[in-house]
């Protein structure tokens, strides 16, 4: 079952024809590569499938549910990314959702057992546990290290990164995120 299916996906500016019917389709743990000459459409696509742009023609499909992510040429320039106190910060951030969920299990936590014993609280506990919630922390160092930032560079502010450290960093990310398909482009 593909997980993203484009059929006839075209774009164009003006009088120039930037994607003419592009069709694929992507299965649950494929991994493709778009090969092309400047200008030949390759961000434009990626950012037709993230939602970015629209098509002039023809249709995206993504499986109900899809998480995405994207690395973008520029993805230093981020607002999350610039707006981040440490480097660290800005890879935790990339799991906004379990962060979220944390925050609610804090939150319930701090109002007392009452709370703690809802059936709300099991609820939410369980979805933590279900997308390893416990082990964001771990996550967040195993992609930093793994992308060869040093341990002593995580507490720095993003900015004080070369700019290939900074795409690495928007690379952990993006990973610590887990999505169900992600782009890179021209990383």
């Amino acid at each position: 079952m593909s997980i993203l299916r484009l059929d006839g996906v075209r774009r164009e500016i003006g009088d120039f024809v930037i994607l003419d019917s592009v069709s694929a389709a992507l299965a649950r743990g494929e991994r493709v590569g778009l090969v092309g000459g400047n200008g030949a459409g390759k961000t434009t696509l990626l950012e037709i499938i993230e939602g970015r742009e629209e098509a002039d023609g023809g249709r995206v499909h993504l499986a109900k549910g899809l998480r995405l992510g994207m690395l973008t040429q520029e993805a230093n320039l981020d607002h999350r990314f610039i707006a981040a106190p440490t480097v660290r910060a800005v890879v935790r951030g990339g799991a906004i959702e379990v962060e979220r969920m944390e925050r609610d299990l804090a939150e319930m936590e701090d109002r007392g057992a009452e709370a703690v014993e809802s059936p709300a609280y099991a609820t939410l506990r369980d979805r933590f546990e279900a997308v390893d919630g416990y082990h964001l922390d771990q996550r967040v160092q195993e992609s930093l290290a793994g992308l060869g930032i040093p341990r002593s560079h995580w507490g720095h502010h993003p900015s004080e990164l070369s700019g290939g450290e900074q795409t690495r960093v928007a690379l952990a990310r993006l990973l610590t995120a887990d999505p169900d398909l992600l782009m890179l482009d021209e990383p």
